[in-house]
């Protein structure tokens, strides 16, 4: 089979990348339709931070108890394990004695996220942000939590929201920029993240010089301008910027793999199966590296390395091996 055939039934065929988000798109629909999210090759798009704790306000005379439950909430946060019970119990007695107190719904939310229940988290920093729709802390976790229950366009606007409140904050804008990926939205994708690398640059130090923290805001904000730059066909920029991200975060499988990828739509087939091979290399086991990579050797005439690809997958994906044999065949 030639390349030139080859080439639509990969791009219906083949596993995108969305930030280290997997989705399968197959003619033989072959998970079932319900493809692969998370970070399957090391990486998320998303970035999520443990939310912080609300502020416990002082004053000259003794706190009053609504500071002390929230203080001993707070502790009880940080404790962790067994303690999350002890406080969403006394978060939720701030709620109940004060139905109008942002920082009882936000840290609620906040046990519930550390819990990955999502769905009750969603409800706790909605009642946050709607009693003070300009409480900048709850809008990342928030956003965080409706991707996660497959609310996508109720996170979009959550970071959209951020950014409307604080215009600094390079997280924010990476964090929609993936969000924007989501929503096939790649235009403006590609603009969020240009604005994330720009505040995460420190206005162009050089990399050595910049926070472990920026520099990994950066590859992901790398990573969701090279998929998006992917998608709207611009294989050469994508390329570089995904290079770019592969700077910051060398070891790094889901760059790799997205590399790869956008390497075959370029009709680069050498270097997309470089690119798998060194995610392979990163990730030995990842089934769908060997199947994409399988896909690049039949297009690049390599039959024999197709087949070695087939054999790894029997034993790590027997279904996908057939797949490949059939591409192969």
């Amino acid at each position: 089979m030639s390349p030139s055939t080859l080439r639509p039934l990969l791009l219906s065929a083949i596993l995108i990348l969305l930030s280290g988000s997997a989705s399968l798109y197959q003619a033989q629909d072959i998970t079932g339709g319900a493809g692969k999210s998370g970070d399957i090759v090391g990486g998320a798009g998303l970035i999520s931070k443990r939310p912080e704790n609300p502020q416990v306000k002082m004053s000259r005379s003794a706190r009053d108890q609504k500071e002390k439950s929230i203080e001993k909430a707070n502790r009880a946060r940080n404790s962790g394990g067994t303690h999350y019970g002890e406080a969403e119990a006394e978060y939720r007695s701030v709620i109940r004695l004060y139905p109008d107190e942002v920082r009882g719904y936000a840290g609620l939310g906040n046990v519930l996220f550390d819990q990955q229940r999502y769905a009750e988290a969603a409800q706790a920093y909605q009642k946050a942000v709607t009693l003070k729709p300009d409480y900048a802390e709850a809008y990342m976790p928030l956003g965080y939590v409706y991707y996660k229950i497959g609310k996508y366009p109720e996170s979009l606007e959550a970071y959209k929201q951020l950014t409307r409140l604080k215009q600094d904050v390079a997280e924010a804008y990476s964090n929609l920029g993936f969000a924007y990926n989501r929503m096939e939205r790649f235009e403006e994708s590609v603009a969020a993240s240009q604005q994330a690398i720009r505040l995460a640059s420190g206005k162009g130090q050089a990399y050595e010089l910049l926070s472990q923290d920026n520099k990994s805001v950066m590859a992901l904000a790398y990573k969701n301008l090279g998929n998006a730059y992917n998608e709207l066909g611009k294989f050469d920029e994508a390329i570089e910027t995904l290079k770019q991200s592969n700077l910051l975060e060398p070891n790094n499988a889901a760059t790799q793999f997205n590399l790869g990828l956008t390497y075959y739509n370029a009709r680069r087939y050498a270097e997309a199966i470089e690119a798998y091979r060194q995610a392979i290399k990163l990730k030995p086991n990842l089934a769908v590296a060997h199947y994409n990579l399988g896909v690049a050797y039949v297009s690049a005439g390599n039959r024999q390395g197709a087949l070695e690809e087939y054999q790894i997958l029997k034993t790590l994906k027997p279904d996908w091996a057939e797949d490949l044999r059939r591409v192969i065949k």
